[in-house]
């Protein structure tokens, strides 16, 4: 027999949270930077927020990023998740639909 591959499936709303992820993190080093997270946020918005050096800040502990280096792809799925919603009014949904309308 041949080698087993484990293969993931992800639920939808991991799955946009991934293809937002991977389509802004530009350096593909595994963080959205803070110019990153700005131009998803501005792809996103009608009327894109410049992220003070507090926002960004709140951003991060809503998220619960630990990394200097930005917000990590599980740290973008809590910005989704309840308190980001509570927080900031992050919609999954319509984000994802906004970066890729032909795959909503």
């Amino acid at each position: 027999l041949g080698e087993v591959t484990e293969v993931l499936t992800l639920d939808p709303f991991h799955f946009m949270v991934q293809c937002l992820f991977d389509e802004f993190d530009a350096d593909e080093d595994g963080y959205l930077s803070k110019q990153e997270f700005e131009a998803l946020d501005g792809a996103t918005e009608e009327e894109p927020t410049k992220l003070t050096p507090s926002l960004w800040a709140a951003i991060r502990r809503v998220a619960g990023a630990t990394s200097d280096k930005g917000l990590e792809v599980g740290d973008l799925a809590a910005l989704y998740g309840e308190a980001g919603q509570q927080a900031f009014g992050t919609n999954i949904a319509s984000d994802f639909e906004g970066v890729f309308p032909e795959k909503a």
